[in-house]
């Protein structure tokens, strides 16, 4: 599903964004990937698809996975 162009884009600026805010390379890496699934399923959930989304819909689920771990 996250096989898109862009995704991997939106992946790469979770993790520099995670680096950013102080995690050592490891952790901003293994975040950054957990975040970017989360937001892949939920804008597959949100589109009612379970084939693929486009890197913006990616990008508008990103703030609802950082609500739900608050």
């Amino acid at each position: 599903a996250l096989a898109r162009a862009g995704t991997g884009d939106v992946l790469a600026g979770i993790i520099v964004g995670l680096r950013g805010q102080g995690l050592a390379a490891f952790e901003a890496a293994v975040c950054g990937c957990w975040i970017h699934a989360q937001s892949g399923m939920k804008a597959a959930q949100k589109l009612g698809t379970s084939t693929s989304v486009l890197a913006g819909d990616l990008l508008s689920s990103i703030p609802d996975v950082f609500h739900e771990m608050e």
